[in-house]
């Protein structure tokens, strides 16, 4: 049944840099979309110096799809902002324009193959309001659309989350997520993380349950030479989790939420372990952000838990200090 009002039902947050080679399958993804309301696409690109944006200018409004692309040039407020806050202020700006009651996330590099993708999932949220994100899977496609590895989730099933799972950062897809829109802000802990999209389904945890849905067609996941996440050593993927689960912790611990604290506190402490134990003749081996990891773990720890670090991690510490 098609919605009386102009109004969208469902923004879809499309999140751009750099992506001219692939930006014309995440827009034929979205302008294929069968569904009975309204869709404004908000697009926000960081900059980019190539033809991304003269592409998706390209794209022509239908009766159904607006496309609204964030207006920003370097010196204004946002380029200030984002000089301020970090890399995420794109992803949580860009939410911030979003009108819809239902927000659907898609970066510029990825695409979706279900016409029937937002309506399945809106109504499966319109039907199930003590739900708050829906996602479904997705296969790994190189820069020619080639498979190159299986579903990420591969489950043949539905699947509830709990809002307890939610809240531990459960496993759900970036470009499959649709969600209720009632994050109208971002703490601050959420610039100082990497994994927008983790602590975005944490956040959402405070609000209801989650659901993966595996009637809808896989979409496809891009790696490439300049993937963010693709692109990075173990040392850096660690560390980066590390970094999330540290704003995870300051964020429930702020919001006195006992139980998610202390989970998230044993997190960072496994991963300071991790990482003060990290061969320090690996080639990848990050020396500025090892010091980075030292500090968190002796401001953070409680003094009389610094017996557990191992000799071979004061070695490491130890090393790097001379060295600086």
């Amino acid at each position: 049944m098609a919605t009386s009002s102009s109004s969208p039902t469902v923004s879809i947050r499309l999140m751009t840099y750099m992506h001219e080679e692939f930006i014309d399958s995440a827009m034929d993804g979205i302008m294929m979309q069968q569904y009975d309301g309204h869709i404004e696409v908000v697009v926000g690109d960081d900059f980019s110096t190539d033809n991304t944006l003269k592409i998706i200018k390209s794209y022509a409004d239908t009766d159904r799809i607006k496309i609204k692309i964030l207006e920003r040039s370097k010196g204004d407020g946002y380029w200030q902002k984002r000089q301020q806050l970090g890399r995420l202020y794109n992803f949580a700006n860009i939410i911030e324009n979003c009108t819809g009651d239902y927000i659907a996330l898609l970066d510029g590099d990825d695409y979706w193959t279900d016409p029937l993708k937002l309506q399945k999932q809106v109504d499966f949220l319109k039907k199930n309001t003590h739900f708050v994100i829906s996602g479904h899977d997705a296969y790994v496609v190189d820069e020619n659309n080639n498979q190159i590895d299986s579903l990420r989730i591969n489950e043949s099933n539905d699947v509830d989350y709990t809002e307890h799972q939610l809240k531990c950062g459960a496993f759900l897809l970036s470009l499959s997520i649709v969600y209720r829109n009632v994050i109208k802000t971002f703490p601050k802990e959420f610039f100082e993380v990497n994994n927008g999209d983790t602590f975005l389904i944490a956040l959402l945890g405070e609000h209801g349950k989650g659901k993966f849905l595996s009637t809808i067609r896989p979409a496809s996941y891009r790696i490439h030479s300049e993937s963010i996440w693709s692109s990075r050593s173990e040392f850096e993927r660690r560390y980066n989790r590390m970094i999330l689960f540290h704003g995870l912790y300051s964020y429930f611990h702020a919001q006195k939420d006992h139980e998610m604290s202390i989970y998230y506190n044993k997190q960072l402490e496994d991963f300071l372990v991790s990482l003060l134990s990290y061969p320090r003749n690996d080639e990848k081996y990050d020396r500025k952000k090892y010091m980075h990891v030292a500090k968190i773990y002796f401001n953070h720890l409680k003094p009389y838990r610094s017996w557990i670090l191992s000799k071979y991690m004061l070695r490491n510490i130890s090393y790097f200090l001379i060295k600086r």
